[in-house]
């Protein structure tokens, strides 16, 4: 899901997925979120909120997405 909320301050992204949840009858403590700040097609600040629901033999976690190690900033930083 796309937020078009530069700083966050009208939008909370626990309020926009719990009525997906309750719509599948699931939980809030069985989603996993990430929260990515980004730089819109049209040049503006804003986020993409990504979910998965946690079940039993897939226990999907927002954990596995993030580069732990830096690799992308690492590349994209000018270096003397």
């Amino acid at each position: 899901m796309r937020i078009d909320d530069a700083d966050l301050d009208h939008t909370d992204p626990f309020k926009l997925l719990a009525p997906y949840a309750a719509g599948r009858h699931q939980t809030m403590g069985d989603q996993t979120l990430l929260l990515a700040g980004a730089v819109l097609a049209d040049g503006r600040p804003g986020f993409y909120l990504l979910n998965d629901h946690v079940q039993t033999g897939n226990w999907a976690s927002s954990e596995e997405l993030q580069d732990h190690t830096c690799a992308v900033a690492e590349r994209s930083m000018e270096k003397p």
